[in-house]
């Protein structure tokens, strides 16, 4: 545990492991039994756990990204966390999203923060030529969503 952040997560009854992160796409919508087979199954996040259980899993948080979506689920002991997305949300919001843990309490808050998109349409007008990409990026950014 050479790492400080990982030093400061773990003391024992709350475990964190930002050595090995687990890469793919978790969608909100999987059910339970299918997010706990997913997350046994990843070879490069190296976990004890058999297939298709959360319960051997030997974390209590897991956080992932990608699909630009907030959301939190609790598998068994297992938190599941996706703190959504800063600048290309999926979820309706065009507000970045974050989360906030509380390690003393074992819970997780959603914030949303208000920014300048229109400032980072003008930025993004001077560097993307793709017409196509650039119509999809401010849709994003403007409507926190694909048109």
């Amino acid at each position: 545990m050479d790492n400080p952040l990982t030093k400061m997560l773990y003391d024992g009854a709350f475990s964190c492991n930002l050595e090995s992160p687990l890469y793919g796409y978790t969608y909100p919508w999987l059910k339970n039994e299918e997010l706990c087979s997913l997350f046994s199954a990843k070879k490069q996040f190296r976990l004890n756990a058999r297939r298709g259980g959360c319960e051997d899993i030997p974390y209590d948080f897991i956080f992932i990204g990608h699909t630009h979506i907030p959301f939190y689920r609790s598998l068994q002991k297992l938190k599941v966390v996706n703190p959504g997305s800063v600048g290309q949300p999926r979820d309706g919001d065009f507000r970045a999203s974050a989360t906030l843990l509380d390690v003393d309490e074992e819970s997780v808050k959603f914030i949303r923060i208000a920014y300048d998109v229109e400032k980072v349409i003008t930025e993004l007008k001077l560097l993307i030529d793709d017409s196509k990409f650039l119509d999809m990026s401010i849709a994003l950014l403007k409507y926190g969503k694909l048109l």
